[in-house]
């Protein structure tokens, strides 16, 4: 089962179309984790001999090895690969992991699935903090269950369903909360739990035969493989098929058919001995692979992922693992571990309080192009750089008070009080409302810069799509929930005279709802200019312009698909559009610098002079213009 488990893991981060579920590989873990290690517990507490300082000893021996190991060596790679803010995370992220905290520092970052992801080589720790958060709690309650005589399985099972009931609440209201919290996947774990109980104590009395039970399992894993993929709410329901599928397999026992003939395979034995270096080694490698490339994996490099992968683990497991299980002094050898996991942290920290040390050597130095493309490189070398350019933006975007953050914006007074200073009218000037996410407040301040004579309302919150697409919108997103219910539901759309609509819009987005969205806001007096996709890049301009690599090279050419197929479709509606890849880009090359400054802050922000210089093409193109002289406001008022 752990073979499965890692390989599904292994196949989705190299080859994700080919196994779109394949992440559920980290759930069938859990299970597998809640049998074995509770199963120990209650052995121990049958024969009177349960030790707190043995099992965590045991803990310790089992994890801290490899685990130090692979932390160690991405820090190493990293003082030559990353650059000073990209070395900070790491730091940060060292220290979360060797603190078993992962899981809540990444859940204050982002999603599991967002673009970044593939930049934090450390990220899959979340997992093993989940795990030894639980057994850091799990061990004393099932000892004070046995001490009290107490019902255990009633108790489990409570404790388990309470855990998946807060697991589907938590995903209707933070997607990434549900992912890394826990309280919502304990019970994962408790599945494994409950089981290793039963089959002591109370063993269940199947109506099926040991190999259908295993048979369905299989089943149930791999539908899970191919119908569960990063759209799908998660853990929730979807859970229940690789938690139950890993339950029905293991209860089937050793002797079902599919059991001794599949999971008995000498191969997949040997995979399962070293899953756990597997799933350590192969993220990091995976993510500084994506860091130092243009791109995914292609074929023979992922399988050359796969191999080093398996490789770096079997010597981990062969010099590293069994010459720590073969230790006799098992309790001075986990103090060792213990301080060299402690100091590792220490360490980790370090680098994140020091910046990522960026005085190393990988950050100076020009690159073979001419010199003003090297006088650009040096505005994003260091994090300060960097930080400079972030505040003016944010400046600029007027973050937080008029563009909504995703969490901090839910106290509907607060929110209210906010926009009520962002939508303000004036009745001597024509007013323009720009409505949409980060990437409208990009724009909103591009034209706000050029127009004096107008007043430009500002109604953006990050990552919002203006729409009522409820797919669209992510449920913790409580700035975009409440600005799209406020806009759709209280502004006065027909005190304003032009709209301008923007977003970062994806290629898979419904356009027919959005040409109905469109619809209603036209019916309720809006004047509206549908403002196409920003161009991008596969990863962030700065990143590219510090490795010394030109940026053309690195467009993403789904941008200029999705402009070119949203335009013929909603000017064919009769929805007026704009395009802003037509203004700033040429022959497959766009606008990134004015010859003095850069323009974009990452894989498609602008920088505050990026906006003013994009604003100044806008107007040049007569993006609100025409459409305000067709409402009857006169060209002379605004002219400057």
């Amino acid at each position: 089962m752990r073979a499965i488990a890692v390989l599904s893991v292994l196949i989705f981060h190299v080859f994700p179309q080919a196994m779109p579920g394949g992440f559920i590989g980290v759930d069938i873990f859990f299970v597998i984790s809640g049998f074995l290690i509770s199963g120990i517990v209650f052995d121990r507490l049958e024969q009177g001999s349960f030790s707190y300082a043995e099992f965590y000893t045991r803990r310790i021996k089992r994890i801290f090895p490899a685990l130090l190991l692979v932390m160690t060596a991405c820090c190493i790679a990293g003082w030559f690969l990353l650059f000073g803010d990209e070395y900070q995370q790491l730091g940060k992220h060292v220290a979360a992991g060797a603190a078993f905290i992962s899981n809540f520092v990444l859940w204050g970052e982002s999603g599991y699935f967002d673009n970044a992801a593939e930049t934090k080589p450390l990220l899959h720790l979340w997992s093993l903090g989940i795990e030894e958060q639980f057994y850091i709690v799990w061990p004393v309650v099932i000892w004070a269950l046995w001490r009290l005589r107490a019902n255990v399985l009633m108790v489990l099972a409570t404790a388990m369903t309470v855990s998946f009931v807060f697991n589907l609440h938590l995903l209707t209201e933070d997607t990434t909360a549900a992912f890394y919290s826990p309280l919502s996947r304990a019970w994962e774990l408790m599945a494994g739990s409950i089981l290793a109980y039963c089959n002591r104590y109370r063993p269940l009395s199947w109506q099926v035969s040991a190999e259908s039970l295993s048979v369905s399992g299989l089943v149930l894993l791999l539908c899970g493989f191919i119908l569960i993929d990063r759209s799908a709410g998660f853990p929730g329901y979807w859970a229940l098929m690789p938690v139950l599928g890993t339950v029905m397999m293991i209860a089937a026992g050793p002797e079902a058919i599919l059991n001794r003939h599949l999971l008995s395979n000498q191969w997949l034995v040997r995979i399962g001995l070293i899953s756990y270096p597997v799933y350590l080694w192969h993220w990091p490698i995976i993510s500084y692979f994506r860091i130092t490339q243009k791109s995914s994996p292609g074929l023979l490099q992922g399988l050359l992922i796969i191999a080093l992968s398996l490789l770096l683990a079997w010597l981990t497991y062969r010099y590293v693992e069994s010459s720590v299980r073969k230790s006799s002094n098992g309790g001075r050898l986990a103090c060792l571990l213990l301080a060299a996991m402690l100091a590792l942290g220490v360490l980790g920290y370090k680098i994140y309080e020091e910046n990522g040390w960026e005085f190393r050597q990988r950050l100076q130095g020009d690159t073979d192009h001419p010199p003003p493309y090297n006088l650009l490189r040096k505005q994003v070398l260091t994090s300060d750089a960097l930080g400079q350019l972030n505040r003016e933006r944010n400046i600029a975007r007027r973050w937080p008070m008029c563009n909504f953050s995703h969490r901090g914006d839910d106290h509907p007074q607060r929110f209210s009080r906010q926009l009520a200073n962002c939508l303000v009218i004036d009745e001597a000037k024509p007013n323009v409302l720009v409505y949409g996410d980060s990437h409208a407040a990009d724009l909103w301040y591009s034209l706000a810069s050029q127009f004096d004579r107008i007043n430009f309302l500002q109604a953006t919150a990050s990552g919002c799509f203006p729409g009522r697409d409820e797919k669209e919108v992510r449920p913790e997103n409580t700035g975009c929930q409440q600005l799209t219910g406020h806009m759709y539901e209280h502004f006065d759309f027909s005190s304003v005279d032009l709209v301008l609509i923007n977003a970062r819009w994806r290629i898979r987005s419904d356009r027919q709802r959005l040409l109905e969205d469109i619809a209603y806001l036209q019916s309720r007096g809006a004047h509206i200019v549908l403002v196409g996709p920003m161009f991008e890049y596969v990863s962030d301009l700065h990143g590219i312009l510090r490795r010394g690599d030109l940026p053309d090279g690195y467009l993403n050419p789904g941008r200029f698909e999705l402009d070119r197929t949203m335009s013929a479709y909603f000017q064919r509606h009769g929805v007026p559009y704009f395009s802003k890849i037509d203004q700033l880009c040429k022959n497959q090359s766009c606008l990134w610098n004015d010859g003095e400054k850069v323009l974009i802050y990452d894989y498609g922000h602008m920088t505050r002079h990026g906006m003013t210089v994009f604003g100044k093409k806008y107007r040049a193109a007569g993006l609100i213009q025409k459409h305000l002289e067709m409402k009857g406001v006169y060209k002379n008022t605004i002219e400057n």
